[in-house]
């Protein structure tokens, strides 16, 4: 029998959403597919699938996945025992610069379930599969292709972990489970730094009220008491958007809800901004990035400071909290402009609404970014295989400044926000040579999601290492 076997590596710590969706997309096809999600089981067991094993679907939805999907992608390659690989996610294009094996057939990324469908129907004959297949496909699109059907909902889940052994939502002492959904996908901006805005091309794709009120069903019934709605920008498409949280919420007012929104769509659509709390959204994820104008601009996020101050106050106003994420080390860097941001988030009460990782962010840069067209003088040929062009900064001690944040942040993991901050604020001002300011702990309770990590932060040390083989597949122990 043909089988196909569907591999998430990370997804920010919730259920592998568009690999659930091609699954079940599969499934309706006639295909044999299974799912493992090695961010939480940690061991690729290939052995189960002797003599069965047609095509493997590897998700790369972002950075720290595709860094991830090489040492996968090695392991599988190295067993032959699958003569086909796709790898599907914004970053599939990126990899299609490495040196890959054979086995990797299909690139896809954007609006491709369609077409990963029929490729893997098509390359169904497990015989004619062999590593002196043709060169790989790519598909790259932005629009539904016309035979595009609603995803059946609800998703099945059954094979992955319990829902309870992914991130959880935490306010004070008060602790529940996560589900994660999208109202659309894609986006309308393109912020040069983003892998959204390179795939989409400000294009956005609508998910049918109905689908997703029945993915949030379903997830309440699995146990979830808070839904994280993924969308790149929640109003993107808000009449639409706003219509899906209300009826979740109508359905099951104990729950509650976050949603990531853009400085400018905050501001643009504020009249809409108490329908959010009327609707039990506790807090919003937005990207402000930096303080610096040069990198803001440089990035078109088409916000200033002033717009991001703008922000937080009404959504505060509101009694909603905002958590921003940042994006500290660019090219437009300066040493000056590290203070500064760091002066922000003290002056602004933001210590505890800022995930410590964010204040060691780099700028990845790969082989598809928009930020590589617009600025190709900025980086040299070196790569890193396609994931991370490479760039310097102007003032080298912003390098050696990244690197000590990075190790700060990963040796004090389960400290307290305030306790990181203060290790970071020190380094930055001994290195600018500005004195140590006084920081006191801050009172407010910030809800969050307890997976901390981010979707462009290289991954750790352990993440790297976690995933493991089963004793029967070290190498050497398998002729294949």
């Amino acid at each position: 029998m043909n089988h196909t076997l569907l591999i998430s590596l990370y997804d920010l710590g919730h259920q592998p959403y568009e690999m659930l969706q091609l699954k079940a997309a599969l499934d309706s096809s006639g295909a044999h597919t299974s799912i493992i999600d090695l961010s939480i089981s940690e061991v690729l067991d290939l052995e189960v699938f002797r003599n069965k094993l047609s095509h493997v679907v590897i998700g790369v939805p972002m950075h720290t996945a595709a860094r991830l999907s090489l040492s996968i992608i090695e392991i599988i390659s190295q067993w032959e025992l699958v003569p086909s690989i796709t790898l599907m996610g914004h970053y599939a294009e990126a990899l299609s610069s490495s040196p890959l094996p054979k086995e990797v057939s299909l690139f896809a990324s954007g609006e491709s379930i369609d077409q990963i469908v029929e490729h893997i129907a098509g390359a169904s004959d497990f015989d004619s599969l062999t590593k002196e297949s043709s060169e790989p496909s790519h598909f790259h699109t932005t629009k539904p292709s016309r035979r595009l059907k609603e995803i059946a909902s609800p998703l099945d889940r059954h094979d992955l972990p319990d829902l309870s052994r992914y991130t959880s939502y935490i306010q004070g002492k008060k602790m529940v489970t996560a589900g994660y959904v999208e109202a659309s996908r894609g986006c309308l901006h393109l912020c040069a730094h983003c892998p959204v805005a390179a795939t989409y091309e400000g294009r956005i794709r609508i998910n049918s009220v109905e689908s997703v009120v029945a993915e949030v069903e379903n997830l309440y019934r699995l146990g979830a008491r808070h839904i994280t709605f993924g969308d790149p920008d929640f109003f993107n498409a808000p009449i639409h958007s706003l219509k899906v949280l209300k009826i979740a919420h109508d359905l099951f007012p104990d729950l509650t809800f976050d949603a990531t929104i853009k400085v400018s769509h905050i501001l643009k659509y504020r009249h809409m901004v108490p329908r959010l709390k009327e609707n039990n959204v506790t807090f919003i994820v937005s990207a402000f990035e930096h303080t610096s104008s040069d990198v803001l601009n440089a990035l078109d996020k088409g916000h200033s400071v002033a717009d991001m101050v703008e922000a937080l106050n009404l959504i505060r106003e509101n009694s909603i909290e905002i958590r921003p994420s940042l994006l500290p080390f660019t090219p437009w860097t300066s040493l000056e402009s590290m203070v500064e941001l760091l002066d922000f988030i003290v002056d602004h009460d933001l210590i505890e609404s800022i995930d410590p990782v964010m204040y060691s962010i780099r700028l990845l840069v790969p082989s598809t970014s928009i930020t590589f067209r617009k600025y190709p003088n900025l980086f040299s040929e070196g790569s890193d295989r396609g994931l991370n062009l490479v760039w310097e900064s102007g003032d080298s001690r912003l390098d050696g400044l990244q690197h000590e944040i990075s190790d700060i942040v990963e040796n004090f993991q389960g400290s307290s926000n305030h306790e990181v901050f203060e290790k970071i604020y020190a380094v930055v001002s001994s290195v600018a040579n500005r004195p140590t300011r006084s920081i006191l702990a801050s009172s407010r309770e910030v809800p969050r999601l307890s997976e901390s990590w981010y979707c462009c932060a290289e991954p750790t040390t352990s993440m790297t290492s976690a995933i493991s083989l089963t004793p029967s597949q070290q190498r050497g122990t398998c002729n294949g």
